[in-house]
């Protein structure tokens, strides 16, 4: 199964396998889903709604700001889900996310 990373407003990062169907991805940014590419196939999703919800920041993204949590996934040429591999994770890690701790699986 693919490989996604979670990350919720103040808990450490994740690595969750799965699916990775629209509704799942919704359910874990707790509504509407907004997408931001971030190059390479890598894509962040988080809650469209964030800002009327009034969630809380997510420090762990340092490229500007969201708000509740966000995934990140990565789609080929072909629009298929394929996960995240470890390069995509040193990355991630190096670019994009604050937070340089210990990944979790889940």
């Amino acid at each position: 199964m693919p490989k996604m990373l979670i990350a919720y407003p103040g808990e450490p990062l994740k690595i969750m396998e799965t699916a990775m169907q629209k509704d799942q991805l919704q359910e874990l940014v707790g509504g509407p889903l907004e997408c931001l590419q971030l190059g390479n196939g890598l894509i962040l999703y988080a809650n469209q709604n964030s800002n009327e919800k009034d969630l809380p920041l997510n420090t762990h993204f340092s490229q500007g700001m969201i708000k509740g949590p966000f995934v990140i996934t990565k789609m080929n040429n072909e629009g298929k889900y394929v996960g995240l591999d470890e390069n995509d994770l040193l990355t991630l890690r190096s670019s994009v996310l604050r937070d340089k701790a210990e990944l979790t699986h889940s």
